[in-house]
């Protein structure tokens, strides 16, 4: 398969995704958050199954796009029954267990795809997660209890804000995917963000006069809906755009192997499953606004440690005191931010509370990678020469190559007499450009918890009832 299919057997189940997240969190309201999670894992499965026996790339393709769209009822639906199952500090532990899960998941998912293509066969990846999906069937049916949005009727489905939504999101996902691959000014680029961000347009005007919208609207008249879910933006941006750049100079430019440059980030994992439980306890007892906006400052801190990284620096030294500091925010953050969320709603409307996390969680990704990636490709651009043909044809066409490809300037080929002179410039560009992606990750993560700070507000702790003499 060529290298656009194999970009498409991953962005076909990130774009299927974002574009039903919103409408699996509201049909989890409506149908019941047990019925829809035991439902998207069935879809999944078999989903998964079909995968694994794709005869051609294009059914992959295909069947990777239902993985997506089974994922996008189980997801929301998870958080919507821990915030119906749990109260008070129990459901902020509860939430802190599931973002660490998460995080292992994330952290573990790759290094056994690794595996078990080099070991077995890419087709084993989906036939492992078949025993996974029967056991959470399992667990789903003896452990859980159903709930669901009383007040809301079959009758009341939201198609048009359903189909609207999903029209914007996909589009707007389909650009910010497939906008460092294309260009910028790619027409399909162009074309895909213009439809995405009209569709998202009409879809909110639409919600303010339907009769029983998909997303009230009303949700972010809540000052700590709005709130979380803005720092939540900031959070998953610089966590996901500025890890994958930091994965990329770890390789390129520090020498470090796939796996090792995997490894480096993995006591942020680590962390995140030691703290993020009892942390979420003490976010529910001291009020969520100090752990999510001092949570959100150190993984700024991490970052900015981050950013300092040289050529033939150490591990132990220089990598991982910035890799802690960061997962140490990342665990303090986690948990009340995604309780808040879900909390700052009535209990009722926890599908689709958890619908619009999810969402802001996922785009924000995209739109940290697309950020990080084009201030750090802009940044090597201007520190490396423009090329001059007429001085010598073959050093400038390695330096427009170079220019074409920031990120893999330091693997291109050119002939030996270059190399002496070219790589040490490569490398310095290459350097300068990690510190202004970084530093364009601490300026997210400060607006992130600029935004907590002025915008959270710890909830009134409840009354005791007067003592009798």
């Amino acid at each position: 398969m060529s290298l656009n299919g194999q970009e498409w057997i991953v962005n076909a189940y990130l774009l299927s995704l974002s574009a039903l997240l919103l409408l699996g969190g509201s049909l989890a309201d409506l149908f019941g958050r047990r019925r829809l999670f035991l439902y998207g894992l069935a879809a999944f499965g078999v989903a998964s199954l079909a995968c694994g026996l794709a005869p051609t790339g294009g059914v992959l393709i295909a069947f990777r796009l239902v993985q997506g769209a089974a994922a996008a009822l189980v997801m929301p639906s998870t958080l919507a029954l821990l915030t119906s199952s749990f109260r008070g500090e129990e459901r902020g532990a509860a939430i802190g267990s599931w973002a660490s899960w998460g995080a292992v998941a994330a952290a573990v998912g790759p290094l056994v795809a690794g595996v078990l293509i080099g070991a077995v066969s890419w087709r084993a990846i989906f036939f492992l997660s078949l025993p996974l999906v029967v056991a959470a069937i399992a667990i789903g049916v003896w452990t859980t209890k159903d709930s669901r949005n009383e007040q809301i009727t079959l009758r009341q489905i939201d198609v048009i804000g359903a189909a609207l939504a999903a029209l914007g999101l996909g589009g707007l996902s389909f650009a910010l995917v497939q906008g460092p691959a294309l260009g910028w000014g790619d027409a399909t680029v162009l074309l895909a963000a213009a439809i995405g961000l009209m569709a998202l347009a009409g879809f909110i005007l639409y919600e303010r006069r339907a009769k029983s919208p998909m997303l009230p609207l009303s949700l972010f008249r809540s000052r700590n809906f709005s709130a979380a879910n803005g720092a939540t933006l900031a959070l998953y941006a610089v966590f996901n755009g500025n890890f994958f750049i930091l994965t990329i100079y770890l390789q390129t430019v520090l020498g470090y192997s796939p796996l090792a440059a995997g490894l480096a980030t993995l006591p942020v994992t680590l962390l995140m499953i030691a703290l993020a439980s009892r942390l979420g306890r003490v976010a529910v007892r001291t009020g969520p606004r100090l752990p999510m906006s001092v949570g959100i400052l150190l993984t700024g801190v991490g970052l900015g440690l981050l950013a300092f990284l040289h050529p033939g620096d150490s591990y132990l030294l220089h990598v991982l005191p910035g890799v802690v500091v960061f997962g140490v925010g990342l665990a303090l953050t986690v948990p009340p931010l995604t309780n808040t969320a879900v909390s700052a709603v009535p209990d009722s409307q926890a599908g689709v509370a958890s619908g619009v996390n999810d969402e802001a969680a996922r785009v924000a990704a995209l739109i940290g990678v697309a950020i990080v990636g084009l201030v750090f490709a802009t940044a090597f651009r201007m520190s490396l020469e423009k090329p001059n043909p007429a001085v010598d044809l073959e050093r400038a066409r390695v330096v427009q190559l170079a220019r074409d490809q920031p990120s893999g300037a330091l693997q291109l080929a050119m002939p030996p007499r270059l190399r002496p002179q070219l790589l040490p410039e490569l490398r310095s560009a290459s350097v300068n450009a990690y510190r202004g992606a970084m530093g364009a990750g601490v300026l997210i993560a400060l607006a992130g918890a600029m935004t907590a700070f002025l915008g959270i507000r710890n909830p009134a702790a409840p009354r005791q009832a007067a003592r009798r003499p």
